[in-house]
C-alpha cells in the first residue's frame, strides 16, 4: 500500500514537471483581444518555424493571395438551428499563419437575441488544423445568445486591423516588407424556430432547458395571522431569465404577497448551470389544516424537443388558533401609561426648578459673604497702609527731594482707592490713577506694569472678566513702592 501510494506521489510529480516545461518552452504571445472591452488591443502574432515559410515570399507569389489564405476571421456556433429561447454558444476566432500585429477596429454586435458575454480576459492560443493545414486561432469574442424570436439570426461582423511582416526572397539579398491588411469575417446565419405548440392546460412557463424544482415553507405548524414564507428553488441548466414565478393555487385562507426572486448563476458555463430562488411571503388567516397544492413548472426540452414537467408535492401546514388579544385591557393599559408619563414629566420640572431656585439663592448668598470678607479686609489693610503712611511722612519730612514729592500724592489716591467699596468706581479711579502715574514720566515706575493693570481693569469694566479687585491694588502698591 505505502509503495503504491508513493508511485501516485511520483507520477504527480513528474505531470507537474512536464506541464512546467512546456509551458516554459511554449512561444508567448500577448495577451488577446477583448473585444467587448477594447477595441484598441493588440496581438503580436508569431507561429516560428512555420511564421518564417509562410512570411517568406517567393518570386512570382501573389502577397494579397497569401493573406486571404492564411489569415482570417472564424465563426463557430453550437449549433445552425435551434428553437426561441435555446442557448446558443457562439465564437469568433482569428486565425493566422503569419507574423502581425492585429488590433480589433470594431467588435460583432447582435440583435433579436439576448447575450451573456462569456470573453475570457485569460490568454487562450491554441493550435487547429483547418482544411489540412495548422493554424494558431486566438478567440476574439465568445458569447451565449438567447435568441427572442423565430426567423433569420444574423451574427454579427468583427473586423480586425492587421500590419504582415513579409520577406521577398530574391537572388542576392532578403528585403522585408510590411503589408497591411483589413479582414472581416464572412456572414453567418442561424435558424430560428418557433416552439412546437403546448397542448397541456398546465401553461407552458417560457423556461427552455433542463430544471428541477423544490420547495419548502419556513413553518409547517404555523399561528392564524403570523407571517410564513414559501421559498421554490429551481436549479439545471438553461435560459434562466425567462423562468417566472410558478403559479400557485392558493387556498382561500391564505393571504399571498409579492414574491421577490435570486439568482445564483454561472454564466461562464454552456448552458448556464445555477439556480433561481423565489421567496413568497404569505399568511394563513385561520386555524386548521392548510394545503397549498402541488406546484408545476412547464418547460421545454431544446434536446428531447418535448415540453416537460418540474414539479412540487403538495404541502401541508397545520395552523393553530390566532392570539387573542384584550383590545379594552391594551387600551387601558395605554392610557394608564400615558399618565404615568405625564406624571413623572411634571414631577421632574418641579424638582428642575426647584433646584435652579436653590442654586441662585446660595450663589446669592455666598456672594454677599464674599463681599463682607472682602470690605472687612480692605477696612484692615486701609488701616494699616495709613499707619504706613503716617510712619513715611514723618521719615520723609526730613528728606523731601524733587522725586518723592509726587510719591505722596500717588500714594495719597492709592489710600482713598482701597476705602472704595464700589467695584466699578474702584476700577475707574485705578485707571485714572495708572495713567497718573505713566504721565509722571518718572524713570522709577514700571511703565508696562501700569498698562497691564490697565487692561485689566478694562476688561473687569467692559466684559464678563471676574478680577479681583484687592490684587490690582496689591500691584499699583508694588509699582509704586
Amino acid at each position: 500500500m505505502y509503495k503504491y501510494g508513493f508511485n501516485i506521489l511520483l507520477f504527480k510529480i513528474l505531470l507537474i514537471t512536464l506541464l512546467v516545461i512546456s509551458e516554459v518552452t511554449a512561444q508567448k504571445v500577448q495577451k488577446p483581444i477583448d473585444s467587448s472591452n477594447n477595441k484598441n488591443a493588440v496581438l503580436d502574432i508569431s507561429n516560428g518555424g512555420q511564421v518564417e515559410r509562410e512570411s517568406i515570399v517567393l518570386a512570382g507569389e501573389d502577397i494579397n493571395k497569401k493573406i486571404k489564405d492564411n489569415i482570417f476571421i472564424k465563426v463557430e456556433t453550437s449549433k445552425k438551428e435551434c428553437f426561441v429561447g435555446e442557448p446558443l454558444l457562439v465564437q469568433y476566432k482569428l486565425c493566422t499563419r503569419l507574423h502581425s500585429n492585429s488590433k480589433v477596429l470594431s467588435p460583432p454586435t447582435f440583435s433579436g437575441c439576448s447575450v451573456i458575454e462569456m470573453t475570457s480576459s485569460e490568454v487562450k492560443v491554441a493550435e487547429e488544423k483547418i482544411n489540412g493545414k495548422f493554424f494558431k486561432t486566438y478567440i476574439i469574442r465568445k458569447v451565449q445568445l438567447f435568441p427572442i424570436q423565430e426567423g433569420r439570426l444574423a451574427l454579427g461582423i468583427a473586423t480586425v486591423d492587421n500590419e504582415i511582416k513579409f520577406i521577398e526572397q530574391h537572388t542576392s539579398s532578403n528585403i522585408s516588407i510590411n503589408k497591411k491588411a483589413l479582414i472581416i469575417n464572412d456572414s453567418t446565419f442561424i435558424k430560428v424556430k418557433p416552439l412546437p405548440i403546448d397542448t397541456s392546460k398546465l401553461g407552458f412557463s417560457g423556461a427552455v432547458g433542463k430544471f428541477f424544482m423544490i420547495g419548502k415553507v419556513n413553518k409547517t405548524n404555523d399561528t392564524a395571522n403570523n407571517n410564513n414564507q414559501l421559498e421554490i428553488t429551481i436549479s439545471g441548466n438553461g435560459n434562466f431569465m425567462s423562468i417566472p414565478c410558478p403559479h400557485i393555487a392558493w387556498p382561500s385562507n391564505i393571504q399571498p404577497f409579492e414574491s421577490r426572486s435570486t439568482e445564483l448563476l454561472d454564466k461562464l458555463s454552456f448552458p448556464i448551470l445555477g439556480e433561481k430562488k423565489f421567496l413568497i411571503p404569505f399568511i394563513c388567516q385561520k386555524e386548521g389544516e392548510v394545503i397549498i397544492p402541488s406546484i408545476v413548472l412547464r418547460y421545454f426540452d431544446p434536446d428531447t424537443k418535448q415540453f416537460t414537467n418540474a414539479e412540487i408535492d403538495s404541502i401541508h401546514i397545520k395552523v393553530a388558533p390566532p392570539v387573542h388579544i384584550n383590545i379594552d385591557a391594551l387600551l387601558k393599559e395605554e392610557e394608564k401609561t400615558e399618565d404615568e408619563v405625564t406624571l413623572i414629566f411634571i414631577v421632574s420640572s418641579i424638582v428642575l426648578v426647584i433646584t435652579m431656585i436653590l442654586f441662585i439663592v446660595l450663589w446669592k448668598a455666598k456672594k454677599k459673604k464674599s463681599l463682607r470678607q472682602y470690605e472687612k479686609f480692605i477696612k484692615s489693610e486701609n488701616a494699616l497702609l495709613k499707619e504706613n503712611i503716617i510712619a513715611e511722612d514723618k521719615i520723609r519730612e526730613f528728606e523731601i527731594d524733587e522725586v518723592s514729592l509726587p510719591q505722596v500724592d500717588f500714594n495719597k489716591k492709592l489710600v482713598l482707592l482701597s476705602e472704595l467699596a464700589d467695584e466699578k468706581i474702584f476700577f475707574r479711579d485705578a485707571i485714572d490713577l495708572c495713567e497718573s502715574i505713566i504721565s509722571s514720566n518718572s524713570c522709577i515706575y514700571e511703565e508696562e506694569e501700569l498698562n497691564k493693570i490697565i487692561a485689566l481693569c478694562n476688561e473687569a469694566l467692559y466684559s464678563s472678566v471676574n478680577t479681583n479687585s484687592y490684587l490690582i491694588f496689591l500691584r499699583i502698591e508694588k509699582v509704586l513702592n
